[in-house]
């Protein structure tokens, strides 16, 4: 039997076709991936001026209301505190703000943050801070008190702020309630009601 050349072309054309489509799938998929990990450039030379100590300083509390009609309040535990730059504006407007996890991610920025322990009623300090623009994070973990069949469903509550500090500046601020949203989906039986504060 002979195979015509015209009949090849024919029967390759669909096969390269299919190949190109399964190329570009592979493409767009690793595309994805990348976006998920990392949602903006990260340029270094923003994050200079924040590298050293400075003379600033900023005090502050945090806090949550729950139970019945809000009355309990749990104080907040840790507070982030990280320099604005370009790349943290993306994973503030992404993660902080609207719960999306492509905004989380990039070890790079995590050197240039820093952390504060809060106490009982959720106030918290940082010292020697440089002047510039930063952002505060921090989350508390609680249970609403309405108890079923399940258990008491966990909430966690997004506070934060956007602050400019000046040189030798004491800023107080009260940070503020930018998201609530159900933990997981984690219940605790009811007869084992705990608070947790992150």
């Amino acid at each position: 039997m002979t195979i015509r050349p015209t009949l090849v072309v024919r029967l390759a054309r669909p096969v390269a076709i299919a190949l190109l489509c399964v190329s570009a799938l592979a493409a767009s998929s690793q595309a994805a991936r990348s976006a998920r990990t990392r949602v903006g450039n990260f340029d270094p030379a923003e994050y200079a001026p924040y590298d050293s100590a400075g003379s600033g300083e900023i005090t502050g509390t945090g806090s949550a209301s729950a139970g019945r009609n809000g009355s309990r309040t749990i104080a907040l535990r840790t507070v982030v505190l990280t320099p604005v730059t370009s790349w943290s504006r993306l994973w503030w407007e992404r993660w902080v703000l609207r719960g999306d996890p492509a905004g989380e991610g990039e070890p790079r920025s995590e050197r240039y943050l820093r952390e504060a322990v809060a106490d009982s009623s959720g106030r918290f300090r940082f010292e020697h801070l440089p002047a510039g623009e930063y952002f505060l994070r921090g989350t508390i973990l609680f249970e609403t008190g309405d108890f079923g069949r399940n258990g008491s469903p966990v909430l966690r509550v997004v506070l934060g702020k956007q602050v400019v500090l000046g040189a030798g500046q004491r800023l107080a601020i009260v940070l503020d309630s930018l998201r609530v949203e159900p933990y997981g989906s984690q219940r605790r039986p009811a007869s084992q009601p705990t608070t947790r504060r992150d």
